[in-house]
C-alpha cells in the first residue's frame, strides 16, 4: 500500500506521510522536484566546469607559445645532438615528448648529477629567464589531474538535464513554464558558451600534437599536460639540488683552503724557538763548506782522535 492510495483519516498519518501525500496531489510534482534540484545544482557545476575549460585553454596556449619553454627544449635538442654526434640519433631535427623523462636517466660523473641537472645549470648560466616557463604555467598542475573526457562527460550530463527539463515543460502547463522558462534560456546560453570552449580545446589538442610532432590519432591532451607537469616538478627538484650541491662544493673549497693555510703555518713553525731557522741555515752552510774542502776540522791535544 502506498501513501497515495491511502483513503483514511489524514490526521492519523505521520508528518512525513502527510507531506508525501500532499506532494503526490501536486500536478507534475516529479518534474517540479527534478527541475528545482537542477536549478540548485546547475550554476555551481557549470561555473566550475567553465573555469576548468578556461584554465585548460590557457595551459595549452602556454605550451604552444611560451618563449622560455621553446628555448629550453632547443637546449635539450642541441645537447642531445652533441651527445649523439656520429650515431644514427645525431643531427636530429626534433625529439618525442617521451624523451623528456629520460633526461634523469643519463648520469654525469658527479654524484647525484644527471643530464637534467646539467641542462638546468647551463640554462641558468646562459639566460636566467630560460626556466621561467616552470612558474608561467600556473594552472598546469591543476589541469594535469583532469581528463578531457571527464570535461566532456560533465558537459553532456548538464546539457542532458536542461534539455530533458525543457522537453518536459513544453505543453499547456503554464506554471512549469513560468517557473523554469527563464532558467532554461539562461542555462542553454551558458552551455552554448561552454560547448564553444570545448570545441576550441579540441582544436588546441590537435595543434599540440602537431607542434610536438606526435601522432594526432593517439595523442591525448591530458597525457601531454601530465608529462609536462611531472617534467616541471623534476626541473624544480634539479634547481634545488644544484643549489645545494653548489653550497656544499663551496663549503668543501673553504675547508680545503683552511687546511692549506694550517699546513703552511705548521711548516713555518718547524725548528722550535725563535732563531732556530738561522741555526739550521748555518749548519747547512757549514756542511757544504766541509764537502768543498773550504773548511777542515782541526785536532786538539785533548782530542783522542
Amino acid at each position: 500500500m502506498t501513501v497515495k492510495s491511502y483513503t483514511g483519516d489524514k490526521e492519523k498519518l505521520g508528518s512525513a506521510e502527510q507531506f508525501f501525500l500532499q506532494l503526490s496531489e501536486v500536478k507534475n510534482f516529479t518534474v517540479m522536484v527534478d527541475g528545482m534540484l537542477l536549478m540548485e545544482e546547475f550554476q555551481p557545476n557549470v561555473g566550475i566546469l567553465q573555469l576548468q575549460v578556461d584554465h585548460y585553454l590557457q595551459t595549452c596556449d602556454s605550451l604552444l607559445d611560451n618563449k622560455s619553454l621553446k628555448q629550453f627544449l632547443h637546449l635539450v635538442l642541441v645537447t642531445g645532438n652533441f651527445l649523439n654526434s656520429g650515431s644514427y640519433a645525431g643531427n636530429a631535427a626534433g625529439f618525442r615528448l617521451s624523451t623528456l623523462p629520460k633526461l634523469m636517466d643519463t648520469r654525469a660523473n658527479k654524484p647525484r648529477m644527471t643530464l637534467l641537472h646539467y641542462l638546468v645549470e647551463v640554462a641558468e648560466k646562459q639566460d636566467k629567464e630560460m626556466l621561467d616557463f616552470i612558474s608561467d604555467m600556473k594552472y598546469l598542475k591543476q589541469c594535469a589531474r583532469i581528463s578531457f573526457e571527464a570535461l566532456e562527460a560533465e558537459f553532456n550530463q548538464l546539457h542532458l538535464g536542461v534539455t530533458k527539463l525543457k522537453e518536459q515543460i513544453e505543453g499547456d502547463d503554464t506554471n512549469l513554464i513560468e517557473h523554469f522558462g527563464k532558467f532554461i534560456q539562461q542555462a542553454l546560453k551558458q552551455l552554448e558558451k561552454l560547448d564553444c570552449g570545448l570545441k576550441e580545446l579540441r582544436v588546441k589538442a590537435s595543434k599540440l600534437a602537431k607542434h610536438f610532432c606526435e601522432d594526432p590519432n593517439v595523442f591525448k591532451v591530458e597525457e601531454c599536460l601530465s608529462l609536462f607537469n611531472n617534467f616541471c616538478e623534476k626541473l624544480k627538484s634539479a634547481q634545488k639540488e644544484n643549489e645545494e650541491r653548489r653550497k656544499q662544493e663551496e663549503r668543501m673549497k673553504q675547508l680545503k683552503q683552511q687546511r692549506l693555510t694550517q699546513q703552511k703555518g705548521r711548516k713555518k713553525g718547524l725548528g722550535g724557538p725563535p732563531g732556530a731557522e738561522e741555526e739550521v741555515c748555518v749548519v747547512e752552510r757549514l756542511l757544504a763548506d766541509i764537502k768543498k774542502g773550504d773548511f777542515k776540522l782541526r785536532k786538539t791535544k785533548s782530542s783522542p782522535l
